[in-house]
């Protein structure tokens, strides 16, 4: 409830639509969170015609603004106003004196003609009847606003009222049909809302105004509202760039030499930061560029050995399979020594890792010369375990006494599970029947382990080598017939 007293305002509520709780008398007012903004203005009493103006209006809800400061004159001024277009026209000549009102505004009315309505709202009729347009100032201290501006039709001394204004609508017409034009589904929705705003004000305008400004302005926030659209985003497909990063990560790279796996890291990086891009054309190019880099990718030069390079020896498919399989490393990072003699705890090594390494069930070591920190220590027991070997006596093994020839093949047809040859025939006339070697070497030539080291002898006594060893091994574990 709004109450006038004099020069005085009350303000108050009611829960029951009867009895009223007055709250305050100043132009702010505040319950239960809400403000009240008050205009007031008045002509002077003398005037035959009333123009005494209040307004009240909420400005604050809840601690969110409704309305500010500005809009809240610039809504007084155009209520102001739309009172003189409503009323004043039916009057032939008076006095609108819009004055100060008590509370300290001051209206100021503006005038397209002031012979004919005056600053200070006197109406002289001019002979024949005439289209004024005016507006309404408000201002207090430095805030001031203007309302629209209004077209008054004066009756003329003849007694006539003028014909309507003519209007030039064209260009808002113009402006009207471009903005129906648009595709607003291409804009974000705050900047398209505003541009259907500003078009639905344009077709009123098209429809109602009585005045050139009215006109122009509303062509003017139409084309404000159209530059201020703002494209959506483009939906970019990034299915496909994700799916190559996705791929490019699982990429074990280590084979793959350095100048190609750099290319390939920084294709993979720039399709990662193409996650990003606002453009299809980038993020197309990143999964194109980083394909590419993986179709790049370089292997790198098989290792080898600086003394077994000749794939012509009988080793060379050998020595590279079993550095494959760890069982062997070299002698040094860059030698084999394939001629040089296979120590027995470098054999039983080698046969422990062709055997995928297995754990020994018992930790019983019987031999003084093996100790548990030396890199045969479990291959040893292992072997003795599974009768591969009973050592070169109950307590020694003698892991650095070169193997022969006769040893190798005993050991690799124990590991076996010493297998009967299918065939009596012995071609080597250096294989006595009573030597404990004699079946591992039948057995050996059998299946294609060896072929002794001429078509009558097989050379049990001689030293292994390194070469022989690893070849034997190969053999026997089928990697031979895999290829």
């Amino acid at each position: 409830l709004i109450e006038k007293n004099g020069n005085d305002y009350s303000v108050g509520y009611s829960q029951d639509g009867t009895s009223f709780e007055t709250l305050g008398t100043a132009r702010g007012i505040v319950y239960d969170n809400p403000q009240i903004g008050l205009f007031a203005t008045q002509n002077s009493s003398s005037t035959p015609i009333d123009t005494y103006f209040e307004y009240a209006v909420v400005t604050w809800r809840n601690g969110v603004r409704q309305m500010d400061y500005a809009d809240m004159l610039k809504w007084a001024a155009q209520n102001a106003a739309d009172y003189i277009a409503a009323d004043l026209p039916a009057e032939t000549s008076g006095d609108l004196a819009l004055s100060a009102a008590p509370h300290g505004y001051t209206v100021t009315l503006n005038s397209s003609d002031e012979s004919v309505i005056s600053p200070e709202g006197k109406v002289t009729p001019a002979a024949e009847g005439k289209n004024v347009q005016v507006s309404v100032t408000v201002t207090e201290g430095a805030a001031s606003a203007t309302s629209e501006e209004v077209n008054i039709a004066v009756r003329g001394a003849n007694g006539e009222l003028p014909p309507p204004p003519v209007l030039d609508t064209a260009a808002l017409q113009q402006a009207i049909q471009d903005a129906e034009g648009l595709d607003l589904s291409k804009y974000t929705d705050e900047s398209a809302a505003a541009l259907t705003e500003a078009l639905a004000s344009a077709k009123k305008a098209l429809a109602e105004a009585s005045t050139q400004s009215a006109v122009d302005k509303a062509k003017a926030d139409l084309d404000a509202a159209k530059a201020a659209l703002v494209e959506r985003p483009p939906v970019i497909d990034k299915a496909a760039l994700q799916a190559a990063i996705a791929a490019a990560e699982k990429l074990d790279v280590s084979g793959y030499t350095d100048e190609s796996v750099a290319a390939f890291n920084k294709a993979l990086a720039d399709a990662k930061a193409a996650l990003d891009a606002d453009t299809q054309a980038a993020v197309d190019k990143a999964a194109a560029d980083l394909t590419a880099a993986v179709s790049g990718l370089t292997p790198k030069p098989p290792f080898r050995f600086d003394d077994v390079q000749d794939p012509g020896q009988y080793y060379y498919a050998p020595v590279y399979w079993a550095v494959d399989q760890g069982i062997t490393t070299g002698t040094t990072p860059t030698t084999f020594s394939p001629g040089s003699g296979c120590t027995r705890a470098q054999v039983v090594t080698f046969l422990w890792r062709a055997k995928g390494k297995p754990e020994p069930t018992s930790t019983n070591n019987p031999f003084e010369d093996v100790a548990a920190d030396q890199y045969y220590y479990k291959a040893v027991l292992w072997a003795v375990e599974k009768g591969i070997t009973t050592g070169t006596s109950p307590t020694t093994f003698r892991p650095d006494q070169t193997c022969t020839r006769g040893q190798i093949v005993t050991f690799l047809w124990r590991a076996e599970g010493q297998p009967e040859p299918t065939k009596a025939d012995n071609p080597f006339a250096d294989v006595p029947a009573d030597q404990y070697y004699f079946k591992a070497v039948l057995w050996a030539v059998e299946k294609g382990i060896t072929t002794g080291t001429s078509p009558t002898t097989f050379r049990p006594d001689q030293t292994c080598t390194r070469g022989q060893i690893v070849t034997f091994l190969y053999r026997a574990m089928g990697a031979d017939k895999a290829e």
